[in-house]
């Protein structure tokens, strides 16, 4: 699965390179999480703390592309290019169909649809890998992953003070994200 490589084009024209997550990524992923903004540090990570949980950044050393998966987004029409953003789900291990799943776009590529692309690949290899539903916890204010999550078929219910929790059918996501992709 290392060899999962997929180029698109963003809504703006923006040529993406998507690929599977290299240990030697991580660099890369510290970098771009310094860029983001402290607005969408809180509405991915629930922090204002203005920096990544160091807990995050241990997750990406356990990536085994069997049941921890992630996938990075490449902008190529960079010299170097660079990492712009990534996407992953770890299976929940006493329900093996399902997976917690989490995407992070840097700023100045959100609402390009990137973060639709990364969940329709994810998907894909989730599928592949037996995943059938893919869980996320997020903020009730984080209106544009609950936007796509809606868009994707997926059952959004209160989870505990301000956070939602997403419920996404893979089978059904991927046929109804792929009549709205780029």
């Amino acid at each position: 699965m290392s060899a999962f490589r997929h180029e698109t084009t963003l809504k703006d024209g923006t040529p993406v390179l998507i690929r599977m997550y290299q240990p030697d990524d991580i660099s890369e992923v510290q970098l771009g999480l310094k860029k983001l903004s402290d607005k969408s540090l809180q509405l991915r990570f629930m922090t204002s703390m203005g920096k990544i949980p160091d807990n995050q950044l241990k997750k990406l050393k356990r990536i085994d592309h069997e049941h921890h998966i992630a996938i990075c987004a490449f902008d190529i029409s960079q010299d170097p290019m660079n990492g712009i953003g990534i996407a992953r789900y770890v299976r929940v291990e006493k329900e093996p169909q399902l997976a917690e799943a989490a995407i992070t776009v840097l700023d100045e590529y959100q609402n390009r649809g990137l973060g639709t692309e990364l969940l329709f690949q994810l998907g894909k290899i989730g599928l592949e890998k037996g995943i059938h539903y893919l869980r996320a916890h997020v903020l009730s204010t984080n209106i544009p992953i609950l936007t796509i999550a809606e868009r994707a078929g997926a059952r959004i219910s209160h989870y505990e003070g301000s956070v939602m929790q997403i419920d996404l059918p893979v089978e059904e996501a991927l046929e109804l994200l792929s009549r709205g992709r780029t």
